[in-house]
């Protein structure tokens, strides 16, 4: 996983990073490089998918990428946590 410094916004901050579901698998958790109450996350995979997916288990210093079937490559998401 990849982070960029936190960067100020109209009124919000922004983390943006990369998440690899590695092949075999079917989550993979992001660790939030701070603690935050309250956030969106938006999560984009890298590459067409043929599995939905979707973000579960968000707390205040993680939060779990999710695909509905394992595949047999890595699948590589872009994401980007507003706070």
């Amino acid at each position: 996983m990849a982070y960029s410094n936190p960067t100020s916004g109209i009124g919000f901050n922004v983390i943006r990073g990369t998440a690899t579901i590695n092949a075999g698998s079917t989550s993979v958790v992001v660790n939030l490089p701070t603690s935050i109450s309250s956030y969106s996350v938006v999560v984009t995979p890298t590459t067409s998918l043929s599995a939905l997916w979707w973000v579960s288990n968000k707390t205040s210093t993680s939060f779990t990428i999710n695909i509905a079937t394992s595949l047999s490559t890595n699948t590589t998401f872009d994401y980007v946590v507003i706070y």
